[in-house]
């Protein structure tokens, strides 16, 4: 059962009333609860260990075909399991953060490098956080005791409040298109899209064959990955006006995560290297930047002013 959140100093300049509706980076658990590895897998069903993941930050200067990355550095750099940011400011993000065997949401403060727990639950755990567009505080991946994995709804005070989509399950990932809708990633072989809508008793499956990244994106609707019959992926948008899809790019190498920029470019890493296009000019993919070393970027999260990126990084 969940137990009573650690007092957070502050907390209300982290997650005001009015949190913008620009996610990047949403997600499930990466090697967790519904996920094998990194890549795209067509079983997810297994819940393998927790990898080793940091959360790197580096600067993202320019614009357009202009935008380059910057030195990155490790800001959480620790053993074990930090994934899944979301930035709640300019300066500011939640993670998700495993440790003894539960995982729990954390928030990072990039100027002073401070993290401290915002749920702490037990037994428990939590990913995936997202901010919420119709109240104070996130939505969140909650792996409940008897394992069942629901949308749950947690306060602004890191408190669980209640499932938001109560008969829905196992869902490993999420990304909200409005104050009432949601897309759901639901587990399965093969793993299907679901558009769920508060209130609602049935879902109505959009998709299937999906990845795991769904991120919300300019101008309205949510990308996601599709598989193709012949083995490549690509980058679809989800229109929450006219309720169809439509292709946006091939992905990067079968990329798997994507975040998007304030103005529109998207993002996708291969190896250590990650790369940017321009859905609205040539379409074609061009290195910005990546992380030096035997290391792999997976999911990535810009924060909203357009100036900072957030990767997840694992090896060494």
């Amino acid at each position: 059962m969940s137990r009573p959140p650690r007092p957070l100093p502050g907390l209300a300049a982290v997650l005001p009333v009015a949190l913008p509706l620009f996610l990047v980076g949403c997600g499930g658990p990466d090697e967790a609860p519904g996920d094998l590895d990194d890549r795209p897998t067509r079983d997810s069903t297994t819940i393998p260990a927790a990898p080793e993941t940091d959360i790197w930050i580096a600067p993202l200067d320019g614009h357009g075909r202009e935008l380059r990355l910057g030195t990155a550095r490790n800001a959480t750099d620790r053993p074990g399991y930090d994934n899944q940011p979301v930035f709640t400011g300019p300066g500011r993000l939640l993670y998700t953060r495993a440790e003894d065997g539960d995982a729990d949401i954390w928030q990072l403060d990039l100027a002073t490098g401070v993290t401290t727990p915002f749920t702490r639950t037990s037994p428990e755990s939590e990913y995936s956080a997202t901010p919420l567009p119709f109240a104070a505080g996130i939505s969140v991946v909650q792996v409940e005791a008897d394992s069942t994995q629901r949308l749950w709804q947690i306060d602004g005070a890191g408190v669980p409040v209640a499932p938001i989509f109560p008969g829905v399950a196992p869902v490993g990932y999420h990304a909200w298109l409005d104050d009432t809708r949601a897309l759901l990633y639901v587990l399965g072989n093969p793993a299907t899209l679901h558009l769920a809508e508060r209130g609602a008793t049935e879902t109505r499956v959009v998709a299937r064959d999906v990845g795991r990244s769904l991120q919300a994106a300019p101008g309205g609707g949510v990308s996601y990955v599709q598989r193709t019959d012949e083995g490549s992926t690509e980058i679809r948008i989800w229109s929450r006006e006219d309720g169809d899809s439509r292709r946006v790019a091939e992905s990067v190498a079968v990329g798997e995560d994507h975040a998007w920029t304030p103005d529109g470019l998207l993002l996708q890493a291969s190896g250590n290297r990650v790369y940017a296009l321009d859905p609205a000019g040539d379409r074609r993919w061009r290195e910005i930047g990546g992380v030096e070393g035997d290391r792999r970027v997976t999911r990535m999260a810009v924060s909203p002013d357009g100036r900072t990126l957030a990767m997840v990084v694992t090896g060494s």
